[in-house]
């Protein structure tokens, strides 16, 4: 599904999309959790959903990312809650990176003074008119669920699983030379959040540590493009190191 996504989303096919969807396939966290299939549908889908955003922010349909989403809420409301909160943060991303020109989405249009603040001319800004449709599609998908979402998130309720209540108390989990060493090859996987030592699966193949310095000086690559990604990883690294956050992104209780 990452090299589905790569060629439809960079419109080509070569050989390095192969070797870029086995660096996501045999990724530490399908090492930590391919014994426990349950795990693996949202890291399945996630590519199939991300194709979905961008085809929603580039004007097209937005029916893969419904039923992409559809589908993992339907496999996992567990890990269709995490990926609902990276859509979110990837939609924000991916739009400034493929922002050009006025913003609207037709520079044709023209409107009066008392026309400004209409329907029309609110839904003619781009920002505003993709973000409708992808809250409404997020809306459609968790819809097409409800049958087994609502029983759920009843159930949930009155379970000693969700009892747990926000961390007083900020407390970091590793240091940055930690997480670096979680990059390199050879590493245990972690597969329970207990221990001192407890890192996030992140590592997927060295060439990904050799290529961020490259993708930085690379000057074919747009500084608001790199701004963007760099902003996001640095935001999953503040979500993988503090238990606030921990305890955000586990649907509100700790795992």
């Amino acid at each position: 599904t990452f090299s589905f996504y790569l060629k439809k989303s960079f419109k080509k096919h070569t050989p390095l999309i192969a070797v870029f969807g086995v660096f996501y396939a045999f990724c530490a966290y399908f090492l930590a959790y391919y014994w426990n299939i349950m795990w693996l549908d949202g890291m399945l889908l996630l590519p199939i959903i991300v194709l979905g955003i961008e085809k929603i922010i580039n004007g097209e349909k937005g029916w893969m990312y419904i039923f992409s989403m559809a589908l993992l809420f339907l496999s996992s409301y567990y890990m269709g809650f995490m990926s609902c909160i990276f859509a979110v943060i990837y939609f924000l991303a991916y739009f400034v990176i493929s922002y050009s020109g006025s913003g609207k989405i037709d520079n044709t249009l023209v409107f009066r003074k008392k026309e400004k603040y209409s329907l029309k001319a609110i839904m003619n800004n781009k920002f505003i008119n993709r973000g409708v449709i992808f809250a409404a599609s997020s809306f459609t998908s968790a819809a097409l669920c409800a049958c087994v979402l609502l029983p759920v998130y009843m159930i949930l309720r009155s379970s000693s699983a969700t009892s747990d209540e926000f961390p007083a108390v900020f407390s970091s989990y590793f240091n940055i030379f930690d997480f670096i060493t979680s990059h390199l090859a050879g590493l245990e996987t972690t597969i329970r959040s207990s221990g001192e030592d407890v890192l996030p699966n992140v590592y997927s193949g060295m060439l990904a540590v050799i290529l961020l310095p490259l993708f930085v000086v690379n000057k074919d690559i747009r500084f608001k493009e790199k701004t963007a990604y760099i902003l996001m990883m640095l935001f999953f690294l503040f979500s993988f190191d503090n238990n606030w956050m921990n305890f955000i992104w586990h649907a509100f209780h700790f795992p």
